[in-house]
């Protein structure tokens, strides 16, 4: 039988800050588990991640919205709509087919984070201790205990359960001693995704605000001063590229994407192409091609007490992220 979580001290420890691991950490913390948060990025976030430039561009270079569809999501969405963390876009959303454009029918709520994507991650963080900028290198299992290092081999503490919410293959080298979670969480294969992000001077003459893409080596793109509290000065747009395209050009300079895709974004919206801010970034684990789909919403192994979730265990939606997280939180605390 596995040990029980002691809640008097900070003996769990989640690896990864972005949605599945920080939903995890705000549930445990809501049912008084203190939780170490380790996350290799400046900020907690992962690809809610928003850049800023010089304070006059502002680009959500990773996720663009999100939607409910779980009742139990709906509700942790409505509280945020009430307490100013998100707010509905109400962007024009159109689809392009081979240079033909034809009005998205969807009628499902996108909402994004006030004034950035990554406000979502800051407020699931909040009072939770967090250590961005450490990267957890290795794992060890000695006397029932998880010893985390980072990568100088410094110890980072020792903890009495473990939660990994990383893309499989970032997880892969920290989960050796739990092999049956390892097998199963390998049989999923994450697409790359390059990103780009243009700003212009001028508002660009284009009746929509985003537009999902057909038959062009992007796949979406958006004009991110159309969300809430954006930076509206500056006409800033990201473009995502397919999943296909992407994986081809996994080694190519970002300089030469960034030229390539704006090539492509001028076609799509018939504009000549000077850009006053051009820049591209490669999202390496962007999207589960092959996600688990499980009931448990997370894999985990009550023996060790370690766990591990994120959007590929359910789907691609910053909504499977959230319930994954939250489902080894339960798991962890035994509550069914």
């Amino acid at each position: 039988m596995s040990e029980s979580v002691d809640k008097s001290e900070s003996q769990l420890a989640i690896v990864g800050g972005g949605i599945a691991g920080l939903a995890c950490a705000n549930q445990l913390q809501a049912a008084g588990v203190s939780v170490i948060v380790f996350d290799k990025g400046r900020k907690p976030g992962g690809r809610m991640s928003t850049r800023r430039v010089d304070d006059k561009f502002s680009f959500d270079y990773g996720c663009q919205f999100f939607s409910a569809e779980d009742p139990i999501f709906d509700r942790q969405v409505k509280s945020w709509l009430d307490s100013g963390v998100v707010s509905v876009w109400r962007g024009s959303v159109v689809e392009f087919t081979d240079g033909q454009v034809i009005e998205n029918s969807s009628t499902r709520p996108r909402y994004v984070g006030v004034p950035k994507m990554a406000s979502v991650c800051s407020d699931l963080a909040s009072g939770i201790k967090v250590r961005s900028g450490v990267e957890v290198n290795e794992v060890r299992r000695i006397d029932d205990m998880w010893h985390l290092l980072d990568d100088s081999g410094t110890s980072l503490g020792q903890f009495n359960a473990l939660i990994v919410a990383t893309p499989p293959a970032q997880a892969e080298k920290l989960i050796t001693h739990a092999p049956s979670l390892l097998s199963v969480a390998l049989r999923v294969r994450m697409s790359s995704c390059w990103s780009v992000m243009l700003a212009f001077p001028e508002r660009l003459d284009c009746s929509f605000d985003g537009a999902v893409v057909q038959n062009s080596s992007l796949s979406w793109i958006a004009r991110n001063n159309s969300k809430a509290s954006r930076i509206v000065a500056t006409e800033c747009w990201v473009g995502q590229a397919n999943p296909e395209w992407s994986a081809n050009r996994l080694d190519a300079s970002r300089d030469a994407i960034a030229a390539e895709l704006a090539h492509e974004f001028g076609k799509l919206v018939g504009v000549a192409m000077n850009p006053e801010y051009l820049s591209a970034h490669r999202w390496k684990y962007a999207i589960p091609s092959t996600p688990l789909d499980l009931d448990t919403g997370c894999l985990f192994d009550d023996a060790l007490n370690i766990g591990l979730c994120g959007d590929w265990c359910l789907g691609n939606r910053v909504e499977a992220a959230w319930l994954s997280g939250t489902a080894a939180a339960t798991r962890l605390l035994k509550i069914r």
